[in-house]
């Protein structure tokens, strides 16, 4: 039995690393050239919406009663969904989906420097501390690319803000192991969803205008941005948090940047600087030396 449910954990795994986040970068990239982050990010949320609540209503998915409970699954909407998309879309706006995706990898990076506050048994080692400062050199070191200048000189603000929706989906993954721990995967992305829906409708409105796409090519990014990118991968998402724990879960971020950088090579004609590859591999080190205790555990 316990075979069957890790190997059912790397098959969620596998989808949610080379099909559903891998290629998200390349669709959001796609989506931005007709329409801005706000709006992306709000109909993305609106097709993942429909999609949970079909799958949660077909499933006959028990929802919490208990309101603290589902204040939770609300706030996790909002940390992990509706600010983060809404940052790293804007973030990828200004810089390369290759770009983007490797910063994003930083992830596990921020999960081990959270865990040591917040989980027990999670603390800081040497091997944990030099991994956050390797990985993060990479960051530093990705900060010099051609992607990261502009016309109007370095990019800053859109680093900033990418690697804040990584920071943020640490906190969330945390969050929902301490708080969440033994609801429905399903009913938790249902509830988050929505929530994060009804703040983006709010948000667009107040900060740009609400349009539906008229591209097809845009129509087709929002809608797989919504099914597969959020709908599919957060009902596996959670899932592997429930299997695995948030710290081992985080380890998707390896697959993540080599998906989207092959996609963004192919379709985008996006160019691969040499930071790309050394930044890379130094952030891709230094969640190794972070998790190091866990890959050991993997190894025969």
């Amino acid at each position: 039995m316990k075979q069957i449910s890790q190997l059912r954990a790397w098959l969620y795994f596998l989808i949610l690393g080379c099909f559903a986040w891998g290629s998200s970068y390349l669709w959001i990239k796609i989506g931005l050239r007709e329409t801005d982050a706000y709006n992306l990010v709000t109909w993305r949320l609106a097709f993942a919406c429909i999609g949970l609540w079909v799958l949660a209503l077909t499933m006959r998915i028990p929802f919490p009663r208990d309101w603290r409970r589902l204040a939770w699954m609300a706030f996790i909407g909002l940390i992990n969904t509706a600010i983060p998309f809404t940052l790293i879309a804007w973030g990828t706006e200004q810089v390369s989906s290759s770009l983007s995706s490797i910063l994003n990898a930083t992830t596990p990076l921020f999960t081990a420097l959270l865990a040591h506050f917040w989980v027990e048994n999670e603390h800081l080692t040497p091997n944990r501390v030099l991994g956050v400062l390797v990985g993060f050199g990479g960051v530093t070191l990705l900060s010099l690319t051609k992607d990261s200048y502009s016309a109007n000189g370095f990019q800053l603000l859109p680093i900033l803000a990418i690697q804040g929706g990584s920071l943020l989906y640490a906190t969330a993954s945390l969050i929902t192991r301490k708080k969440l721990q033994h609801e429905n995967p399903i009913a938790i992305s249902a509830v988050a969803v929505t929530a994060a829906l009804l703040v983006m409708f709010w948000l667009t409105a107040r900060n740009s205008q609400i349009q539906f796409p008229q591209l097809l090519e845009t129509r087709i990014a929002v809608a797989w941005l919504g099914i597969v990118g959020t709908a599919l991968a957060y009902s596996l998402f959670y899932n592997l948090i429930k299997l695995w724990g948030p710290a081992r879960t985080s380890l998707v971020t390896y697959v993540i940047p080599v998906v989207a950088v092959i996609l963004g090579i192919l379709f985008l004609n996006e160019a691969i600087h040499w930071q790309h590859w050394v930044g890379g591999i130094l952030v891709w080190l230094g969640v190794i030396l972070v998790n190091w205790k866990q890959l050991r555990n993997l190894l025969p």
